[in-house]
């Protein structure tokens, strides 16, 4: 029965082996070449990964670069400076309240806060009747910048769950 499927002359053999060889030759082709196109778009889909996350990344730094200006430009500030070495919390809020008030939405400021040590509220501008109440179980950013005398800027998870931007210095007066 095996004698009939199997070819008998030398030349049917050699055409059956080179039929083989061949298909066997164009199979390891199309296998390798679907592996290297396989294998370039993994690594194309990963470099774009990589811009994208650097890309956010980026602007987390833009971010945070322009929270502790804002800090360090309105802490360096005479008036801001002496209105707060005097606990004057209404010559604070006249001077501190429209800048807020004008550029809150443009600049996404959802909250703009002076704080004494280690962390109490002294006043916020965006609730400026609700002050003098301790915060250092919670704004640990403003606990450690008062503690070390240096500012910083912190990614924190506030108490509703989300994650804020912080940029806090020191404000001498």
């Amino acid at each position: 029965m095996f004698k009939r499927l199997l070819p008998q002359t030398v030349k049917a053999r050699l055409q059956g082996l080179v039929g083989v060889s061949f298909c066997l030759l164009i199979s390891t082709i199309v296998i390798s070449t679907a592996i290297e196109r396989s294998s370039r778009f993994f690594q194309a889909e990963e470099l774009r990964l990589k811009a994208k996350y650097y890309g956010v990344q980026r602007g987390f730094e833009d971010e945070a670069h322009m929270a502790t200006s804002l800090a360090l430009v309105v802490a360096s500030m005479p008036d801001v400076q002496k209105a707060f070495g005097f606990r004057n919390r209404q010559q604070l809020s006249d001077i501190t309240m429209p800048f807020f008030k004008n550029e809150k939405d443009r600049l996404a400021l959802a909250q703009f806060q002076f704080h004494t040590s280690p962390a109490t509220s002294f006043l916020r501008l965006h609730k400026p009747k609700k002050f003098d109440d301790d915060l250092s179980s919670f704004r640990h950013t403003v606990v450690e910048v008062n503690s070390k005398k240096k500012g910083c800027f912190r990614y924190r998870k506030g108490r509703c769950r989300f994650w804020n931007q912080r940029g806090c210095t020191c404000l001498y007066g």
